[in-house]
């Protein structure tokens, strides 16, 4: 089978499991590898945005707080309106004493609704380096898009991409370096197919760098990823919602797709 473009029809139809090939080729379009939050803070600002997940590890909670690395903080500050929410209770509550009062202690993929997310619009839904942390990706996503779908206008989820240069190293060494939180490892295409299962319908996808900063590693990775993209640390899906039952379908939203075509072209 030929190389197809991840963003092309024939690929929504195998994300779709309306066909099936065993050893399918994609590829996405060569793009600017830039950093993911950066990324995450230009979609945000001055929108209403739920971020999903916003907590991050306890232990190093403190560290990225001070140091200005934590995502919550960086997003509260750009959005027009920014809650987060997280099934860490502890966590919340720091937060809290932090200053942060638009944070919940909740579960987005339980049947019971939180209100204060169903009783808004919300311009976005921010998933930043949430999938690879549960147990069910695809019923995750089905669940929260069921329960807000008619709330939240479109997905933005960051995950870690299976390709990085230091997976990549790591082999060569015989060896993992993980996050021992893990569940999983995502590329462009399971990606695509787990939000496609889940009901959302991704429209574009783009690599990034999770560093921040400068140095020398992060300098050679940033020369590295401008010369092959894949290598990568970071994924990026944006994604639609497909409306839940009773729900209005929201027209398409051509002008969200970046940097070329609709992932799913209706």
């Amino acid at each position: 089978m030929r190389a197809v473009p991840l963003e092309s029809r024939t690929a929504s139809d195998f994300l779709l499991e309306k066909t099936f090939a065993e050893n399918a080729v994609f590829f996405i379009p060569r793009r600017p590898v830039l950093c993911r939050s950066d990324v995450l803070v230009a979609i945000a600002r001055g929108k209403r945005v739920l971020h999903v997940g916003c907590v991050d590890h306890l232990a190093i909670l403190d560290r990225k707080m001070a140091d200005g690395t934590w995502l919550h903080g960086k997003l509260a500050a750009a959005a027009a309106r920014c809650v987060g929410v997280d099934i860490n209770g502890d966590g919340i509550v720091r937060l809290r004493r932090a200053g942060y009062k638009d944070v919940i202690h909740g579960d987005v993929s339980s049947p019971e609704l939180i209100r204060l997310i169903a009783s808004e619009k919300w311009d976005y839904a921010i998933f930043g380096e949430v999938l690879e942390h549960v147990d069910n990706p695809v019923g995750f996503l089905a669940r929260f898009r069921e329960a807000y779908a008619n709330s939240v206008e479109e997905a933005v989820i960051t995950v870690p991409n299976a390709f990085t240069i230091g997976n990549v190293l790591s082999s060569i060494r015989g060896c993992e370096r993980i996050n021992t939180d893990h569940r999983w490892w995502f590329s462009p295409y399971t990606l695509a197919k787990i939000c496609s299962l889940a009901g959302f319908e991704p429209h574009n996808i783009e690599l990034a760098r999770f560093s921040e900063g400068g140095g020398l590693k992060n300098w050679a990775r940033t020369l590295l990823t401008g010369r092959f993209p894949m290598f990568a640390q970071d994924l990026i899906m944006y994604a639609r919602l497909k409306p839940a039952a009773g729900g209005s379908e929201a027209p398409p939203r051509s002008a969200r797709a970046r940097n070329g075509h609709p992932l799913v072209r209706v």
